[in-house]
């Protein structure tokens, strides 16, 4: 199968008409080796979903905007969102202490952002690790030919 029909049959019918679902097929193809897959992303997307690691943004995808992390749901946030004008809030933890990530930039409210911006697009992390999980079995077989 190649990619763009991956994309079509696994990715595509997660959009329901929401446009910003295209940052979850650039999120998918971006990693192209099982091996990354296997070792690094599905067990960070386990560790979400068991709470055993720390939730994270990643903001510099080729696509500008930003991957919210979290338990429970993966945001993937369009740049526009950041506009000058625009406020996004930072979280903070159950002492009033903003939250970080390892390289000290401060994690998204992801619940402001639901509330005053629609150009975002929200997966159930297990359905974002199934799907990678997928795409992962995918790479190994077309590896394998």
């Amino acid at each position: 199968m190649e990619i763009r029909k991956f994309i079509q049959k696994e990715v595509e019918p997660k959009f329901n008409g929401n446009e910003y679902g295209k940052y979850l097929a650039h999120f998918i193809t971006d990693f192209r080796y099982s091996k990354q897959w296997k070792e690094e992303i599905i067990p960070f997307l386990e560790g979400l979903i068991s709470k055993s690691v720390n939730i994270n943004d990643w903001s510099d995808n080729e696509w500008g905007g930003t991957i919210c992390f979290r338990n429970d749901y993966v945001y993937f946030v369009d740049e526009a969102v950041y506009k000058v004008g625009n406020k996004v809030m930072g979280l903070f933890n159950e002492d009033g202490s903003q939250m970080l990530n390892e390289y000290y930039i401060w994690l998204n409210d992801t619940d402001f952002i639901e509330k005053n911006y629609t150009q975002y697009f929200k997966i159930k992390t297990e359905e974002l690790k199934n799907i990678g999980s997928k795409w992962m079995n995918y790479l190994e077989k077309e590896n394998s030919r």
